[in-house]
C-alpha cells in the first residue's frame, strides 16, 4: 500500500528535491502488526509508472480492517 505524503526525496531514482513535493510513501507492515513507510517515491517515478496512492485516511481504514496499527 502506498500512502500519500509529502516526500524530499525518492529512495527509487535517487533524487533529492530542494523543498517537500507531493509524492508517496510505501507502507509495510511488520512483525508486531505495525505499518510504517519503508521507501519513499517522489511524483515523477509515481506517475511513470502508473501507481495509485490512497489518502491517510484511506490507508488507516484499511489498516484497522486488517486489526494492525500504523506508525506514519
Amino acid at each position: 500500500m502506498i500512502v500519500r505524503t509529502m516526500v524530499t526525496e525518492c529512495d527509487m531514482t535517487g533524487k533529492h528535491y530542494p523543498s517537500p513535493v507531493r509524492g508517496g510513501g510505501f507502507l509495510n507492515q511488520g512483525a508486531t502488526g505495525r505499518w510504517c513507510v519503508t521507501l519513499w517515491a517522489g511524483p515523477e517515478y509515481l506517475e511513470d509508472n502508473d501507481i495509485a496512492v490512497s489518502s491517510r485516511e484511506e490507508a488507516m481504514a484499511m489498516i484497522k480492517e486488517k486489526g494492525g496499527h500504523a506508525d506514519f
